[in-house]
């Protein structure tokens, strides 16, 4: 599934970037964390394999430009010399944000329990 997201986000990038030129990154991005947050939930309910392709689907189709929409924002709205920093701030929030994630989830999962991984999934589509 890992490499079916990798390939579709790959195939849908050029989609997205179009998108984003089209309408403008602020649109752009509303409308791509929708799409993921909404899938992401679905991940909690996945039984099959037809299910979770569907699902991981999903969320590569809106994660698909969220990173060139950010980028393209954070441009926008900061001037040339502030660049840099901005984009470095980005990235360490980013990896702070994974890092306390995978805390927070390591915390509420219990492999014995699947009502502890929908929990978890749930909780992505709110954050």
């Amino acid at each position: 599934m890992v490499g079916w997201y990798g390939a579709i986000v790959l195939c849908l990038a050029p989609v997205g970037g179009i998108l984003i030129d089209r309408l403008g990154s602020r649109r752009s991005l509303i409308v791509f964390y929708l799409v993921e947050a909404t899938v992401v939930g679905s991940l909690a309910f996945v039984d099959s394999f037809v299910s979770t392709l569907l699902a991981v689907s999903g969320i590569a189709l809106g994660s698909s430009a969220i990173r060139a929409g950010q980028a393209t924002l954070l441009t926008s709205v900061t001037d040339g010399g502030q660049r840099q920093r901005v984009f470095g701030l980005e990235f360490a929030l980013l990896n702070l944000g994974l890092g306390l994630g995978g805390l927070i989830a390591g915390m509420i999962v219990d492999t014995s329990r699947l009502v502890t991984f929908q929990a978890v999934y749930l909780l992505a589509t709110l954050t």
